[in-house]
């Protein structure tokens, strides 16, 4: 949608909203910092404002047309783009606080679950909370049985193939082998492998036929870290852990000449 367009569409909705305003309002020239207006009088076809009278319009003004758009979600999301002085009061209606706390489930028992993740081989649950890792079978009425014990885990994943469990615990990401794990006996962090630390999230994918698991370190006053990390079986342990992905790098293709042909 062109910046007449949107400006245009934002006038119609207040005039829609039988504001009393003396003329008609339209916008028609936007740019990457500021939006002008024009008045339109009837019958007297569009004359714009000058720029110096354009100029000193103050922002407030903007937003208090804004603030009359707080239930029209696709307006809003029109005037977000139209300039950058636009951006913040738009984007004040669209986007709400969102708050997210461990769900209770009504399974016949009483635990407070962080996440979750099925073992498909196994036929059995996993279910991570601020205490540990808790193993659930399907269809079991009795409560869960903690088989690792770990702080605040916030988030938890499988390798099946590699025989892998990824838990992030206390923003550090620790491994185990899923064989070790047993509903008979329980586990601590001396049987895990810290892989990272100061860890926000991270996110298990597969590319051409390999898995890949993401390590995502979010910093509130630098950038992002991510580091790609991979499933590496090791001969002389009999397990599988995380090893830091390396591209390998390519051969230089050497131009074939008379002598090479």
């Amino acid at each position: 949608m062109s910046s007449y367009a949107s400006l245009a569409t934002l006038a119609n909705r207040l005039q829609r909203k039988k504001r009393k305003l003396a003329k008609p309002v339209e916008f028609i020239y936007s740019s990457e910092t500021e939006a002008h207006l024009i008045i339109s009088s009837h019958g007297c076809g569009v004359q714009p404002l000058s720029r110096a009278l354009s100029d000193n319009i103050p922002q407030e003004i903007f937003e208090r047309f804004i603030d009359h758009l707080h239930e029209d979600t696709h307006t809003l999301s029109t005037c977000s783009i139209v300039c950058q002085a636009w951006l913040p009061a738009s984007r004040y209606h669209l986007f709400g606080p969102l708050v997210v706390r461990p769900v209770r489930l009504n399974l016949g028992w009483s635990l407070d679950i962080n996440c979750s993740v099925a073992l498909h081989k196994r036929s059995c649950i996993l279910y991570g909370n601020k205490k540990g890792v808790y193993w659930s079978e399907p269809g079991q009425k009795l409560a869960p049985v903690q088989v690792l014990s770990l702080p605040n885990v916030s988030q938890i994943d499988v390798l099946e193939d590699h025989n892998l469990l990824i838990c992030l615990s206390a923003h550090r990401v620790a491994t185990i082998p899923l064989n070790m794990l047993s509903p008979t006996s329980r586990k601590d962090i001396t049987s895990c492998t810290i892989v990272s630390s100061r860890v926000s999230f991270f996110k298990i994918g597969t590319q051409l036929d390999r898995k890949f698991v993401c390590i995502v370190k979010a910093g509130i006053h630098s950038n992002s870290i991510f580091n790609v990390m991979e499933p590496d079986f090791r001969p002389s342990r009999s397990s599988t852990e995380l090893r830091q992905y390396k591209v390998k790098p390519h051969l230089p293709v050497i131009p074939a000449t008379e002598n090479t042909r």
